[in-house]
């Protein structure tokens, strides 16, 4: 019997990590669950999944930063070798669940970028 293993090349360009061999990069974000209300004594939670497109992503966190007037940008982060590479044809899932402080009432606005590109925003009203 002979068993068949599929597996993609891939190059990518990015900023490179000391050492390690592997380069910054960013998942792509499929589903970002926040509620619509809260109090700032509570803060805001979101959940936030997404993916690797192949089996040499390794999920590192989230980046989150703040904008201007309450704007929020969020963004999965990960690692992928360097250099070319023979990469297993599977998706890496990654799932955060993200607290974020608040200091004053208002309305906030969460965007969730895959790298450059704006997926969602989600209005919350913090009381």
């Amino acid at each position: 019997s002979l068993l068949i293993f599929t597996a993609v090349v891939f190059v990518f360009s990015c900023t490179k990590n000391r050492n390690t061999g592997r380069c910054n990069t960013y998942f792509t974000i499929t589903l970002a669950t926040t509620p619509p209300t809260t109090t700032v004594a509570a803060g805001i939670t979101t959940i936030v999944k997404g993916y690797g497109y192949n089996g040499c992503y390794q999920f590192t966190g989230s980046e989150v930063t703040s904008g201007l007037a309450n704007t929020i940008e969020i963004r999965l982060k990960g690692t992928v070798p360097c250099e070319a590479n023979i990469c297993t044809d599977v998706l890496i899932g990654a799932i955060d669940t993200i607290k974020i402080p608040t200091l004053a009432t208002g309305i906030y606005y969460l965007k969730f970028f895959s790298a450059s590109a704006l997926v969602k925003t989600d209005t919350v009203v913090v009381n």
